[in-house]
């Protein structure tokens, strides 16, 4: 009989901020910029990605045509 062990380590907690809104007006766009801790690595998705230049980039840019809420995880 073998055994083996392995020890699981749980990576360090991800700590994103935005602001809690942008104002814009009809036809102009913003760049979302979201400030988070600098681990490599990191997959971004962006919802909806509706008006979005690219909603896995960590900082698209977005030109709705009404009011929307993002989601990043």
């Amino acid at each position: 009989t073998l055994t083996d062990t392995f020890t699981i380590v749980e990576p360090a907690e991800i700590t994103v901020s935005l602001p809690e809104s942008y104002n814009i007006l009809l036809g102009e766009s913003v760049r979302l910029i979201p400030v988070y801790d600098s681990i490599n690595n990191l997959t971004f998705i962006w919802k909806p990605n509706s008006y979005l230049t690219n909603p896995n980039v960590p900082k698209p840019t977005a030109a709705p045509y009404q009011t929307i809420a993002y989601t990043l995880t």
